[in-house]
C-alpha cells in the first residue's frame, strides 16, 4: 500500500441510492439526510455504524461529529483497549473502523488484527500522524483499506469513510477498486 492510496472493498452493485439521485448524499453534503417531514431518503449510509478510535480527544471529537452529521452511528473510543473490547468482547456490529495507529492500551494494529479475525471484509481506515512510507508494509499485511495522514481535512474523512460504505460513492469519488 503506497502513501495516499485508497483501496475500496468489492461491491456487488454500484447503483446510485435515492439520496444521491435527490442530490442530498451525506458523503457529498456532510449532513444526515432528513426531509422536512422527518422521512429519511433511502441511502446506503443510513443505519451504518462506525468505530472511531483515537487518543487525541480533539481528533476523536471532530471525527465523531463529521461522521454523525453524515447520519452514521458512531462508537467513539479514546484508547485502543476500549476499541479492542468493543470489537472483540462486546461484539458491537460495526460497518467501518477508523483507527489511530498509536494509542494507549492497544495500538491500532492490534485492534485491526482483532477485527480481521472476526470480520474479514470490514473496511478499516487508518488515520495517523506517522509517515505512510514507514507503514505501508504493515498496513498491507493487515489488509487496511485506506490510510489518511494527519492532518487530514474533514472532507477527506467524509469521502473516505463514505466511499467505504457506499460502493457507488466509492466509484464516483475514487474510480473502480
Amino acid at each position: 500500500m503506497m502513501d495516499g492510496e485508497i483501496r475500496l472493498p468489492e461491491a456487488k452493485h454500484r447503483e446510485a441510492c435515492d439520496a444521491f439521485q435527490a442530490g442530498v448524499c451525506p458523503v457529498l453534503t456532510g449532513r444526515a439526510i432528513e426531509s422536512e417531514c422527518g422521512c429519511h431518503h433511502d441511502c446506503h449510509l443510513k443505519g451504518a455504524t462506525a468505530l472511531v478510535a483515537d487518543d487525541d480527544q480533539d481528533v476523536l471529537h471532530l471525527n465523531t461529529r463529521v461522521l454523525e452529521r453524515m447520519g452514521l452511528r458512531v462508537i467513539p473510543c479514546s484508547n485502543g483497549r476500549h476499541a479492542y473490547d468493543t470489537v472483540v468482547t462486546e461484539r458491537h456490529p460495526v460497518d467501518v473502523a477508523v483507527l489511530d495507529v498509536s494509542m494507549p492500551g492497544k495500538d491500532g494494529f492490534e485492534v485491526c488484527r482483532a477485527i480481521r479475525k472476526q470480520h474479514k471484509q470490514l473496511p478499516v481506515v487508518f488515520a495517523t500522524g506517522y509517515d505512510g512510507h514507514d507503514l505501508g508494509q504493515t498496513l498491507g499485511e493487515l489488509e487496511a483499506n485506506a490510510l489518511m495522514i494527519k492532518p487530514f481535512s474533514l472532507e477527506q474523512i467524509r469521502h473516505v469513510v463514505g466511499g467505504m460504505l457506499c460502493s457507488f460513492m466509492g466509484q464516483h469519488l475514487f474510480g473502480d477498486s
